[in-house]
């Protein structure tokens, strides 16, 4: 004789996501139908760290704990208010048990062999009313996932067929771990600190590695923090251990040891002074208070938060600082490094610090009104309300332009040349 089912209600919550470490809230309600036990509430981790937490991994673990509070001899029924689960197990289920790039595989792979060793038999139902609540008064347990599946219940890897080039290529990529790098690690500690107290968000290392790569910064700039994040440059101590040329290693200004952070923010050179004021300057056309600049600061300014009065986000504004700040260093570095290296010992004049920072600018504002043809670029376009929000109330004799100015020629920032031979 079939015993009467057991009922398993599911519900789920991320708490603070994208943060870096968003937390996982699980209630249950399990039991028999007509007698279901009380509420029970979960705050979820993984024996594997280096699962990510996010939807989809929510739900499996939370899919796992409820079995791991189940008899195995008696037919199931899981409640949950979303159909992902039934489709990843279910309906997808090939391709969800063949995708071994995915950071969840392995928790996947733990529900697959759960399941598989069920003796009786498992449904998925999609329900609009949950009789599970993550917000419900009931105590708040901690309970850790084990992701380790029984070996004689899952399948140790993927079918040949399934696979192609790209996803081979994936898989033995994973299987080599990154090297520990000290600078890199140090720079997205920096970050990570410097979003959290002057943005009050905290972003995950996923996300400060996505910021550097956003279609905001031209690829110079992008490849530009990639290398600061790493330190990949020959300044300051790299030049310690070279015999005869220990020299190099420090400011010829300052006479202090160079390093990217203060080449970029403390160097007494007259053009990394300049271009700061310089910017300044025009985001003071459109906003007011300038935050201060930090080195975390400068390598995470596309993860920068602004907001109204009331709350709103202000995303033009965040775009806005993203790209002044990414110039200004951006222009800082190469006239460094003509300084250093090209022309060792150059002088740069007043007006063409001025200069040299007004063209780069400039043609920033030009990169993206080329980019807002959305017939000639395609998904690689730009909105150009984006690019209007963005530069509005930065132009040259901007009362004198149309709304829509992105077909105008000769549109500039609003900040004259300078004579050369000034200064």
């Amino acid at each position: 004789m079939v015993d009467d089912p057991t009922v398993v209600f599911i519900d789920v919550k991320i708490l603070n996501p994208g943060q870096y470490e968003p937390t996982i809230i699980v209630a249950l309600r399990l039991g028999k139908e007509g007698a279901l036990n009380p509420n029970e509430r979960f705050e979820l981790t993984f024996s594997d760290d280096t699962i990510p937490r996010n939807f989809k991994t929510a739900w499996l673990g939370a899919l796992l704990l409820a079995l791991q509070k189940t008899e195995i001899y008696s037919p199931l029924i899981i409640c949950t208010r979303t159909p992902l689960l039934a489709q990843l197990l279910i309906t997808k289920r090939l391709d969800a048990e063949n995708d071994m790039a995915n950071p969840a595989f392995s928790l996947l792979n733990a529900a697959i062999a759960q399941l598989n060793e069920w003796t009786q038999k498992v449904q998925f139902k999609h329900i609009l009313h949950n009789l599970a609540s993550v917000n419900s008064d009931s105590p708040l347990h901690e309970s850790e996932i084990d992701t380790t599946p029984d070996i004689m219940f899952y399948n140790p890897g993927i079918l040949l067929r399934t696979g192609t080039q790209r996803l081979f290529s994936r898989i033995l990529k994973m299987k080599y771990t990154s090297p520990y790098r000290k600078s890199s690690f140090v720079n997205v500690e920096r970050v990570r600190d410097t979003i959290s107290e002057v943005a009050n968000h905290t972003p995950s290392n996923a996300a400060i590695w996505k910021a550097i790569r956003s279609r905001t910064f031209p690829v110079k700039i992008r490849d530009l923090l990639w290398k600061c994040f790493h330190n990949t440059f020959r300044v300051g101590e790299f030049w310690d251990h070279i015999e005869n040329l220990e020299k190099l290693g420090e400011c010829p200004i300052c006479k202090v040891p160079e390093t990217l952070e203060h080449s970029m923010l403390s160097c007494s050179a007259p053009e990394r002074e300049m271009i700061w004021l310089l910017t300044e300057q025009l985001w003071s056309m459109k906003f007011e208070a300038w935050p201060k600049i930090t080195w975390g600061l400068v390598l995470g300014s596309n993860l920068m938060r602004f907001q109204t009065k009331n709350g709103k986000p202000m995303p033009h504004k965040e775009r806005l600082f993203s790209i002044l700040l990414s110039t200004a260093w951006y222009t800082i570095w190469n006239m460094r490094v003509e300084r250093r290296i090209r022309t060792p010992g150059k002088q740069f004049e007043v007006s063409e610090i001025h200069n040299r920072w007004l063209k780069t600018i400039n043609g920033i504002l030009q990169r993206e009104r080329i980019l807002t043809d959305k017939l000639k670029f395609g998904s690689l376009g730009i909105d150009k309300q984006v690019v209007l929000n963005t530069w509005s109330g930065l132009l040259l004799d901007e009362d004198s332009l149309p709304d829509d100015w992105l077909k105008e020629r000769g549109v500039l920032v609003g900040i004259l040349p300078m004579k050369l031979g000034v200064g």
